[in-house]
């Protein structure tokens, strides 16, 4: 007898009279089975009959040799020819609807004489097991897909961010063996999600093109879960509740019949989310699955905050290089702006001095100096308010203005430029005068006609300019419109940039530092307004500035009184120039020496205090506010403190918005600024100190 032979006394399995031996071939916590010489079972225990999940009846009798399954009956075979032999795979029951994973062993029976009596089959069944190493290898098979995605989202950038998005996809949807899998993204304000990314399975219609900018209370049910950071996980469609009515009707119509959505979040905030859709049948998830999910939408997580920190970085280099370049066109045409007309200034300053020149020759010399003063200043005063506004140091200064006056002295100080271009300018239309005044910053609202106008007459070149403002419901509403040149659709969204005209051919063909619109529409948004403008290349542009309507409801009776002409200045009076500047000092000195005033002068703030305390005659200051030891403000504020009558005559090199107002709020009677024009000084200066040339002040 050979070691791999299972002897059996035969008496006991033919007489059954061991109860011993029945009682452990009942009880074994295994399966067992006998079969005879021709492989026919002949005795079975009930464990075996649970395994197969049959009957004890419908299994004494089958012929195992006869079993469809080859493996099993190659095993029966074996030991029916005096061999152990072995079975372990799924094993599906002819005697029942039964699939189990087993493992059989298979033995002959020899009786005491070494003849062959059958086989004997030992039966446990694996499915524990085998489920518990399906769940092992799929547990290792998403971990190292996990893996392979995480090192994958490493390398994202925002080159490649797209394609490691669809590969991610389409990974997991064949993994999963789901219909469509897809990732939505929030926009910035939450206020709507798009479907960015899509995979389906084959055979499965993509749902992408329909699921753009959805408003985010779209699916309420589904927002309110992904805004808690939970995943939604729905079986059954169907099944869902009342209160995800509005999801039920979308997703029917989608036919979608399961469907789970995982949150992608951060600590600062919610990403967006991504899902996975059944359509051909439905599918329920285990929580171990949405745990890994749960896994990926972290990796997901990094991987977005780490392209969006790319992208922001990449955007702010962006930002600084355009910001660089248009700043460098900027300086590069405020240079041009500032050297040509200096250019004219010293060029025909120098003819000027040719002692041949005479008449019409000289004063067109003289004309042309004035005219790039003129422009110099223009571009001097651009570049000081631009640069108030960028430092944020520009204030709403609200008063009572008269908008009717206000247009009629634009009309009257622009026709003769309009006029001297061949230009017609008109009035177009404009609210009655008793609606006029308004409370508002008359600065802003006279640089904003001021620009508006100047840049018509300066892209037009025939044609007319027109302009008014009208109310339109709460709205106070400024357009100019002209027939100038006109501005193409690329050019209306830059023109309002500062620093960006500069780099256009508008300012390059025209003279000009190209900061006025953007000063307008600086203005225009301290005062709550907004601007636009509609545009025809070669046709011309209307540019409409929109402000809240704010009426005065009782027009005041004190007006400020008019500058007097025809005065002239009474003899003996004396003048305190408050000047450190020593040629702004010869200027007005310059300007005065005609007139029978006698001048004194103090070079600083403690000096002019005193000249005024100790000299009761002096008539009038001029007071420049900014002077060594303490400025003209201060100094006039010291004066008021011992002398309350005296005409205090502002002068300053600043003219900022605003410098008017603090001047007379310190106790200067009037402000005049520099480049100081001649008549407005006497003008100004014969008001306060002269007398009416048909009898005294």
């Amino acid at each position: 007898m050979t070691d791999n032979t299972y002897k059996l006394n035969n008496k006991n399995i033919d007489s059954g009279s061991d109860r011993k031996y029945r009682l452990i071939f009942e009880n074994a916590p295994l399966g067992i089975l006998h079969f005879d010489n021709n492989g026919v079972i002949t005795e079975c225990n009930s464990n075996f009959v649970e395994i197969v999940g049959s009957s004890k009846d419908a299994l004494i009798g089958i012929n195992m040799l006869n079993l469809p399954d080859q493996k099993v009956v190659r095993a029966v075979q074996s030991a029916l020819e005096g061999n152990m032999s072995s079975y372990e795979g799924i094993y599906q029951s002819v005697t029942a609807d039964k699939t189990t994973a087993v493992s059989a062993f298979f033995a002959p029976v020899m009786t005491p004489g070494e003849n062959f009596k059958g086989g004997i089959g030992v039966v446990e069944d694996i499915s524990p097991r085998k489920k518990a190493e399906e769940t092992l290898d799929y547990q290792l098979r998403f971990q190292q897909l996990t893996a392979e995605l995480s090192s994958s989202f490493i390398s994202a950038s925002s080159e490649n961010i797209d394609e490691k998005f669809n590969r991610m996809l389409r990974e997991i949807g064949l993994f999963f063996e789901v219909d469509r899998t897809y990732l939505f993204f929030f926009s910035d304000d939450f206020t709507t999600y798009t479907n960015t990314h899509e995979w389906c399975a084959e055979g499965i219609a993509p749902q992408i093109d329909q699921l753009q900018n959805l408003p985010a209370d779209y699916l309420p049910f589904l927002k309110t879960k992904m805004f808690q950071r939970e995943p939604v996980h729905i079986p059954d469609i169907d099944q869902l509740p009342e209160e995800a009515a509005s999801e039920q009707a979308e997703f029917q119509k989608l036919e979608i019949n399961s469907l789970l959505n995982v949150p992608i979040y951060s600590e600062e905030r919610l990403h967006g989310f991504f899902g996975f859709d059944m359509v051909r049948h439905k599918k329920s998830w285990q929580d171990t699955d949405i745990g890994f999910l749960r896994v990926l939408a972290n990796i997901l997580a990094d991987a977005i905050i780490k392209v969006n920190t790319e992208r922001s970085l990449l955007r702010a280099k962006e930002k600084a290089e355009e910001s660089d370049r248009l700043k460098s066109a900027f300086l590069a045409n405020v240079s041009h702006e500032i050297r040509t007309p200096m250019n004219g200034i010293l060029g025909f300053l120098d003819l000027l001095k040719s002692p041949s020149l005479e008449g019409a020759e000289k004063d067109k010399y003289i004309e042309i100096v004035n005219q790039s003063g003129q422009r110099l200043l223009d571009t001097i005063n651009d570049i000081i308010e631009i640069s108030r506004i960028e430092s944020g140091q520009m204030d709403v200064k609200k008063e009572e203005v008269d908008v009717f006056e206000l247009l009629n002295y634009h009309y009257t100080f622009f026709k003769p430029k309009a006029d001297a271009r061949g230009l017609a300018l008109s009035i177009s239309e404009q609210i009655p005068a008793e609606k006029a005044l308004v409370y508002s910053d008359r600065h802003k609202l006279d640089g904003m006609l001021t620009n508006l106008l100047n840049n018509a007459i300066k892209f037009t070149s025939e044609g007319y300019i027109e302009f008014g403002n009208y109310i339109n419901n709460d709205g106070f509403v400024f357009f100019v419109r002209d027939t100038g040149i006109g501005i193409t659709p690329d050019q209306t969204k830059s023109i309002f940039r500062r620093f960006v005209q500069a780099d256009l051919n508008l300012s390059r063909k025209h003279e000009g530092s190209g900061l006025g619109l953007p000063i307008v529409k600086a203005y225009i948004e301290m005062l709550h307004g907004h601007i636009h403008v509609d545009s025809t290349p070669g046709e011309g542009s209307t540019f409409y500035v929109t402000i809240p309507y704010n009426p005065v409801k009782t027009k005041k009776t004190e007006k400020k009184e008019a500058v007097t002409r025809g005065k002239s200045l009474q003899p003996g009076s004396v003048l305190l120039i408050a000047e450190d500047d020593e040629m702004s000092y010869l200027y007005l000195k310059t300007i005065l020496e005609d007139e029978p005033v006698k001048l004194i002068r103090s070079k600083n703030g403690e000096q002019t205090v005193k000249a005024v305390r100790e000299n009761p005659d002096i008539s009038l200051v001029l007071m420049d506010l900014k002077m060594p030891d303490f400025d003209g403000l201060k100094a006039t504020q010291k004066i008021r403190e011992f002398n309350q009558t005296i005409p205090v005559i502002a002068q300053t090199a600043h003219a900022l918005s605003g410098d008017k107002k603090r001047a007379i709020d310190a106790g200067c009677n009037d402000y005049i600024s520099k480049p100081i024009n001649r008549k407005a000084l006497l003008q100004v200066v014969h008001h306060y100190i002269g007398k009416e040339k048909n009898g005294q002040q």
